[in-house]
């Protein structure tokens, strides 16, 4: 049985990966604009980040989210934000 929350999921999945199609290949039928690019990559970057939630170790949970952190967008891979995010967690 399939939950309306995986379908959104496996749809931002499906964007993200389109995202990545579409700037390697030109020719692609797919054409996306730069906005529907860079939304397809953020919904790719953020499904990563909410992977940790299927962890019952919450330390794994929390190193699992926190993973994107260093390879996400440019605002969210600052190592000051990631620090911030441990230490709030550590509070």
């Amino acid at each position: 049985m399939e939950s309306p929350l995986g379908r959104e999921v496996r749809g931002w999945l499906r964007l993200s990966a389109m995202a990545g199609w579409s700037r390697n290949d030109s020719t692609a039928s797919y054409r996306m604009t730069e906005a529907e690019r860079r939304r397809g990559n953020l919904l790719g970057w953020f499904a990563t980040a909410l992977r940790g939630a299927l962890y019952p170790d919450p330390d794994l949970a929390v190193r699992t989210a926190l993973y994107p952190l260093g390879w996400g967008p440019p605002p969210i891979a600052d190592p000051a934000a990631h620090t911030a995010a441990l230490s709030h967690l550590r509070a």
